[in-house]
């Protein structure tokens, strides 16, 4: 699995690097912002029926996802049909009249999604991720070959567009053949009741989760424009490949999480040690990114995502906090504990959107990430406040791990202009000048 994560990766950052240096920051900034909007509608048209699928008790399998299957054909017509009439009022938010358009294009997206959405769940549910991993691996790979060359003959942001509609057909088509077959529309009304009901309460959770993204995109958009969106999303792209060991820990946990809630201690262990490789996984590859930032980002990406660079070490602590949070979570969705999550979840969106209006206003771009520092401020005191409910205190070995992981992403700020003030007339005195104007036009190009 670590393998194909680890190809996926490279084909989904050579596919950006392509893409970002042929469309630039404002094209990719409308396709970020639509793409989070639609992300969050799939979120919702999905009901979580996934996360029910996957962890509910043996039995009944069958008629489990026949019915899974309907409900999901249903929700995901609703919502594609929801996202078309919504295009012209995101438009409006951000003030980029090619979001609409964009919007509209993906619709067809979000019914494949849906589609495809139990099929891959009886798949994770037999510990089948080989199979999982070649059909995604296939996906990633059909959307930046379509959308890099689509690009390259000039068809701008529809490039983007239609590459997610072919990356989720692929997926279809081949977590249906990994399935064995399309699954048997059914319903059965007792099943449909209790799937229902989990997916309200959980989604509500998962939806103020993912609506995070689609709060600082749409703000940002507003504010900042195209480009800010672009460089945004450009960064937490970086982010999330570099730290593609969390998404393989997110992929196991809900099982496994699932299969041991009527066993407290050996869920509170599990969820312990993974706690501790999820920060790990989710933050010392980011932050030698951010080290290293200054140098590439321009040389890699062009000199107009220069931004990119300054903004990377800034969103890395909330990141890292958020991503060990929301497994933390994945263990009290099992106990099914969706109201702590949603109540948590709920705090640090009303905290973050408030805060975003006015910051982004006031500082551009770098604004999301003293807005998300401060949301943040909710998650552990919640947690705190919810401790009867939670499975277990938290570590000071975890505690140490995130602080220190802060603390160096951080460092990358300042300590370049310290390296690059200091370094080369104390190492090179015989080329002192030509090396500190050297290092006078890097520090104009950051």
């Amino acid at each position: 699995m670590i393998l194909r994560m680890m190809i996926g990766m490279a084909i989904s950052g050579v596919g950006l690097l392509a893409i970002t240096r042929i469309l630039g920051p404002s094209v990719y900034g409308v396709y970020g912002t639509a793409f989070a909007t639609w992300f969050l509608v799939q979120n919702l048209a999905e009901l979580n029926l996934d996360v029910w699928l996957v962890r509910r008790p043996t039995g009944q399998d069958i008629e489990a996802s026949g019915t899974a299957q309907t409900i999901l054909l249903c929700t995901s017509a609703v919502g594609a049909l929801a996202l078309y009439l919504a295009a012209p009022l995101a438009s409006s938010i951000t003030s980029l009249p090619e979001v609409e358009g964009a919007l509209r294009m993906m619709c067809p997206a979000l019914l494949l999604a849906g589609l495809g959405q139990v099929p891959l769940s009886v798949l994770e549910r037999g510990f089948n991720f080989r199979a999982v991993g070649v059909v995604e691996l296939i996906g990633q790979a059909a959307f930046n070959v379509a959308a890099v060359l689509l690009a390259l003959n000039d068809w701008g942001l529809v490039s983007l567009t239609i590459a997610l509609n072919i990356q989720q057909f692929v997926l279809l088509v081949g977590f249906v053949s990994a399935y064995g077959g399309i699954p048997r529309l059914s319903f059965d009304r007792t099943l449909a009741s209790n799937a229902i009901r989990f997916g309200l309460a959980a989604t509500g959770s998962s939806i103020v989760e993912n609506g995070r993204v689609l709060v600082i995109q749409l703000v940002v958009a507003r504010f900042g424009g195209a480009t800010g969106a672009g460089v945004y999303s450009l960064c937490m792209r970086i982010i999330e490949q570099t730290a593609f060991l969390r998404q393989i820990i997110y992929r196991l946990a809900t099982p496994i999480f699932g299969r041991l809630r009527d066993e407290r201690s050996r869920l509170q262990r599990t969820v312990a040690d993974s706690l501790h490789v999820q920060a790990m996984a989710a933050g010392l590859p980011p932050m030698v990114i951010c080290w290293v930032a200054p140098i590439l980002v321009p040389v890699v990406f062009g000199p107009e995502w220069s931004a990119a660079a300054d903004l990377l070490p800034l969103l890395l602590p909330t990141f890292l906090l958020l991503c060990t949070f929301q497994l933390y979570q994945h263990g009290l969705l099992a106990l099914d504990r969706s109201f702590t999550v949603l109540i948590s979840n709920l705090g640090y969106l009303i905290a973050l959107t408030i805060s975003l209006w006015f910051l982004v206003a006031a500082f551009g771009t770098p604004g999301v990430a003293i807005s998300e520092a401060i949301a943040s401020l909710a998650l552990p005191g919640l947690a705190l406040a919810l401790r009867s409910t939670l499975l277990l205190r938290p570590a000071a070995s975890l505690i140490a791990i995130v602080v220190g992981i802060t603390v160096a992403g951080l460092a990358a700020i300042t300590t370049w202009w310290a390296v690059l003030a200091l370094l080369p007339p104390l190492a090179f005195p015989k080329n002192r000048r030509l090396i500190l104007d050297s290092t006078s036009s890097l520090i104009s190009v950051r």
